[in-house]
């Protein structure tokens, strides 16, 4: 996992974005800016394959727009006012995102930053302590199958999301909708969606740990 380092310029379009409702050219600028603004295509187009450990991934890149429209339909209705919503519906996002592989390169660090600005608007603090949070739980990370995503691995990064920022996990719900791409890219290999749920809206039970969240995610050193 490599790290990300907060620049002026990313927080700059991270401010400009809505981190929930994902537009194709959000990911694009993001994914230039952690290039170094290189001159040098970021998006997967046309018959571009994404593999990943010698496996073939993705969604179909004709249908990446569909796609990221209905992954924020997914997490509108995953979300709530309530923190344990918010948690559950980023680690859901994120999942789906790498599912859909839409860059060449850098999917984990796109995600991962969109994750963090996701709770930072929530909980507050600073982004950098997130991203560095997540880093120092790599081994968890990786551990995550993100090639092929289910209920196992939902509640996975969902508890490496909560330990990140303090917070305890009880028990997680069904997730009403599969995490996998909609639109498969051709030949690509995945599991079974997951068994849909009957609520409107899942339910989730985490419990904050004594450490307040605001405060284990401010910077260090005043």
């Amino acid at each position: 996992m490599h790290r990300i380092q907060i620049t002026p310029e990313l927080t700059a379009a991270l401010v400009e974005m809505d981190c929930w409702t994902i537009q194709l050219s959000y990911v694009e600028r993001l994914a230039k800016l952690l290039n170094g603004n290189l001159n040098i295509p970021v998006l997967r187009r046309g018959k571009m394959v994404a593999l990943v450990g010698n496996r073939r991934v993705g969604g179909q890149p004709s249908r990446f727009v569909e796609e990221f429209r209905e992954l924020s339909n997914q997490c509108a209705r995953l979300r709530s006012d309530d923190p344990e919503s918010t948690i559950v519906a980023s680690a859901f996002f994120h999942l789906r995102f790498e599912g859909i592989h839409p860059l060449i390169d850098k999917n984990g660090r796109v995600g991962r930053l969109i994750m963090a600005e996701q709770l930072r608007r929530h909980f507050g603090g600073d982004l950098q302590a997130f991203i560095d949070a997540m880093l120092a739980r790599e081994s968890t990370y990786r551990a995550i199958d993100m090639r092929q995503p289910g209920q196992n691995e939902l509640e996975q990064l969902t508890r490496l999301v909560a330990d990140s920022i303090k917070v305890f996990v009880s028990e997680i719900a069904i997730a009403p909708f599969p995490l996998t791409p909609l639109f498969l890219d051709n030949s690509t290999n995945t599991n079974s969606p997951l068994k849909a749920s009957t609520q409107t809206k899942p339910t989730f039970k985490l419990h904050a740990q004594h450490t307040a969240l605001q405060d284990a995610m401010k910077p260090k050193g005043g």
